[in-house]
């Protein structure tokens, strides 16, 4: 039969087409060629080659969606070795970083047995959490002609190192704040040739001596007993990890401790006063607690705008002054209310006189003489008496500070009778309306 020139082409045309559909399906395994490098691989499972032997075999199941696996033999971005790892190849990028499975896979990562000494153990490493790290051991590995074979369930930057070595510590113990009295838990990721002993070190000069950690330090991880931040705060850590190939000392940890957080507590309340009109009337609170304190001061349950000081201070008060005051303390902790301290507002002194106002912190009372009529000064949180009262013009007031308890103190004269301190006690001359504190404590 005599076959036309167009026809042989044809054919012979064909004939190359099947054959390089072939090859491309031979060397995709079950999946299909990746459009840039690497291997489409499907829920059917496949087979991905690298170079110099690394491979991974992927059973059916292991991929829900189809996946492109590629491998390439690079340590670019990969994270730094533990200290003292004695690598037994190059390392492999396998590649999407992180790529997780279903069922384990089987990867081959390629080494030379024959350079190392007879007898000599190895181990296979990964990336653990995509290319970010930690190193971690893929347990299970063998040696296969010139590759360590292991199952894993993810893979990312992998190598073959030396197993006959002291423990490689991949996660040392990292810096903790805790707060008094809190406890505070370091811990250390090791891995090599098991068992592993630990022993946990405290250092508190910075790291120049160390001791043995108090409590439990054996353990890979370690809890401190109750903290405190003078005997604790800027103490370092550190594990000595060893087994029957050496022992390794981990980096030293900062442990920081801070004081617990208290919320505020009021020591001295705001006191009830009275006041003539056109007078000046203060109160005052003393507060504790944890840093920063802030102060609200109400009226009749009010915010009064402006009043975020200790203490209260209403000039050329009226009788729409008159009410119930006080003062809300917080900080991040939480807030307190104050007790009710009440103002009355009684009539401007008359003409020719001028009036004294008294104001109590702390448990104590002030007394002054002389009398006007039936009216004198007595002031405190448990007196009765008034704590403002107007005198003529240039009377002279004397002033007396009393505890109201044996061990209660005076601390002594503010206000316009600040220029007198105990011993001496004040002597006003009412050529003015004046306003004088006095201080006791507790």
């Amino acid at each position: 039969m005599n076959i036309q020139p167009s026809v042989t082409f044809l054919i012979r045309f064909t004939a190359v087409a099947a054959l390089v559909a072939l090859a491309a399906c031979a060397d995709s395994g079950n999946g299909g060629p990746a459009p840039s490098g690497g291997v489409v691989i499907d829920a059917a499972g496949g087979t991905v080659d690298g170079p110099n032997g690394a491979q991974i075999v992927i059973p059916a199941g292991a991929v829900d969606t189809a996946t492109t696996i590629a491998i390439k033999q690079s340590s670019a971005g990969a994270p730094a070795l533990p200290a003292g790892t004695a690598a037994a190849g190059a390392m492999y990028e396998f590649t999407p970083h992180g790529q997780t499975f279903n069922t384990p896979v089987t990867i081959s990562v390629p080494f030379d047995p024959a350079s190392f000494p007879a007898g000599a153990t190895f181990m296979l490493i990964k990336t653990a959490n995509g290319a970010a790290g930690p190193w971690e051991e893929v347990p299970g590995a063998t040696v296969a002609g010139n590759t360590l074979q292991a199952q894993a369930s993810s893979f990312s930057f992998t190598l073959v190192i030396q197993g006959d070595v002291p423990p490689l510590i991949t996660v040392p113990p990292a810096d903790i704040s805790a707060v008094e009295p809190g406890m505070a838990t370091f811990s250390v990721t090791a891995i090599g040739t098991p068992p592993f002993n630990y022993q946990w070190e405290r250092s508190d000069d910075d790291g120049a001596s160390w001791n043995t950690a108090d409590g439990v330090a054996t353990g890979r991880d370690y809890t401190t007993p109750g903290t405190s931040v003078t005997n604790d705060n800027n103490d370092r850590y550190r594990v000595i990890v060893s087994s029957l190939t050496g022992n390794t000392t981990s980096t030293d940890a900062l442990l920081t401790v801070t004081a617990a957080l208290v919320g505020p507590t009021i020591v001295t309340q705001p006191q009830s006063t009275s006041v003539a009109a056109g007078g000046i009337a203060s109160f005052s609170v003393v507060a504790s607690g944890s840093a920063n304190l802030t102060y609200q001061w109400r009226k009749d349950g009010t915010p009064i705008s402006g009043q975020t000081n200790a203490s209260l201070t209403l000039a050329n008060v009226q009788n729409s002054n008159a009410g119930v005051y006080d003062v809300v303390v917080s900080n991040s902790v939480g807030s307190v209310v104050s007790d009710l301290a009440t103002l009355t507002v009684g009539v401007a002194p008359p003409a020719g006189s001028f009036t004294l106002t008294v104001v109590v912190t702390g448990n104590g009372q002030v007394r002054g003489y002389p009398q006007v009529g039936d009216n004198y000064i007595e002031c405190g949180p448990t007196t009765i008496g008034n704590c403002t009262q107007a005198y003529p013009s240039g009377m002279q007031v004397s002033l007396f500070a009393l505890g109201n308890a044996p061990d209660v103190a005076f601390n002594g004269w503010g206000g316009d009778c600040a220029n007198t301190q105990p011993p001496f006690d004040p002597l006003v001359v009412m050529d003015a309306s004046k306003t004088c504190t006095a201080s006791f404590s507790p």
